[in-house]
């Protein structure tokens, strides 16, 4: 059953939408800074009411780097500006950003009434941002970011590279879920199982700030100042989903549909270097394909079981993994000295194999021949 985002992300936080919007539009009235910047700040709890979605937020994450980092440290992260371009004349004018305070997730944003005031608007990021360590974002590393890195050029500032590292979900979910469209609305349906309702696109987020500018249209910015909060709740609601789906694979909690996401998300990014990990969860798979066949030779190979890292490459190749190949040689001659055998294969499929397959066969062939001379 879909649930609504007009009866909130009232599912998974606390509070409704139109008490959000009621309270912010008491912020807007009453958060003004002496310059034309708005600065509007809501607060909401994750909480565990729907056991299907449950989005409870841990102490510390693991999602955004190999170590448990504490939630305090991660900035949420979402850019609204006048077009989809990097020039000189788009203007980020309403900035998003969410953060934890204990059990709080804090939704702060940012809106420039007037272009004059973007450098101002600049120089509060810089100080903002001295108080995380890590930031998220969703396809925030092509688009977002460096947008903002620009603004800072165009204004002869210094980009304050603050973070440790940049997270952008976005890539990780793309993979999980290859489907044709990947908005974060997308995602929001397949994996929070939520739909918005009477949502501003954010491609329509530079037509409202003009009509904000010129009639000071104050219904389409309350629909834009809504959009952005819900993607940065979205985003952080996402962030947990992943962060747990990591933590429970370590532990071998997971459910079935849980662990398929578990084992993509060790192979795009890896959280877990442990090769017992991707060994354990794979194995128990009754529909193993070439693509698993092939992680489990690497982490066989990791553990230093160099024979069954070899059948397991062998395996994923004739399932149709080319790439396989080249791990099976380089086993043969590197790891078990057995140079014939190795230089045999590579005959043997060295005409039938794609360009880029063919170039790190020619390699090892050579250093095998080189080895074979008397």
């Amino acid at each position: 059953m879909k649930l609504s985002v007009s009866n909130k992300l009232n599912t998974y936080f606390n509070g409704s939408l139109s008490d959000a919007e009621s309270k912010n539009k008491q912020e807007r009235q009453k958060v003004k800074s002496a310059l034309s910047i708005k600065q509007i700040k809501n607060k909401f709890q994750f909480h565990t009411e729907n056991a299907k979605v449950s989005l409870k937020a841990p102490g510390e994450m693991l999602f955004v780097d190999e170590n448990a980092v504490k939630k305090e440290k991660i900035l949420f992260f979402d850019v609204e500006c006048v077009d989809l371009s990097f020039g000189p004349n788009n203007i980020p004018f309403l900035i998003g950003m969410g953060y934890f305070i204990k059990n709080d997730f804090i939704v702060e944003q940012v809106f420039l009434e007037s272009p004059v005031d973007e450098d101002s608007m600049l120089s509060f990021l810089d100080k903002f941002w001295q108080k995380f360590d890590y930031i998220v974002t969703y396809n925030g590393k092509s688009f977002d970011v460096p947008l903002i890195k620009s603004r800072f050029r165009y204004f002869q500032k210094e980009y304050p590279d603050h973070f440790m590292r940049h997270f952008d979900i976005y890539h990780i979910l793309k993979r999980i879920f290859p489907q044709k469209r990947s908005r974060l609305v997308d995602y929001e349906s397949a994996v929070l199982q939520i739909e918005r309702k009477d949502d501003l696109p954010g491609s329509l987020a530079g037509q409202a700030y003009f009509e904000y500018q010129k009639q000071n249209n104050e219904t389409l910015m309350q629909k834009l100042y809504k959009h952005n909060e819900t993607d940065i709740l979205s985003l952080a609601a996402l962030s947990i989903k992943l962060d747990a789906a990591i933590k429970k694979a370590f532990h071998g909690k997971q459910n079935n549909g849980e662990k398929n996401w578990a084992l993509k998300i060790y192979k795009l990014k890896k959280p877990i270097r442990s090769p017992d990990f991707i060994i354990k969860n794979i194995s128990t798979k009754a529909d193993k394909d070439a693509e698993d066949m092939y992680y489990m030779g690497l982490a066989h190979k990791k553990k230093k079981n160099y024979l069954k890292a070899y059948g397991l490459f062998r395996k994923s190749y004739k399932m149709g993994n080319s790439k396989a190949l080249a791990d099976a040689v380089l086993v043969l001659y590197f790891y078990l000295k057995k140079h014939e055998k190795a230089l045999a294969l590579i005959e043997k499929y060295l005409s039938v194999e794609e360009a880029s397959v063919q170039g790190k066969l020619l390699m090892m062939r050579g250093k095998i021949l080189n080895k074979l001379k008397p």
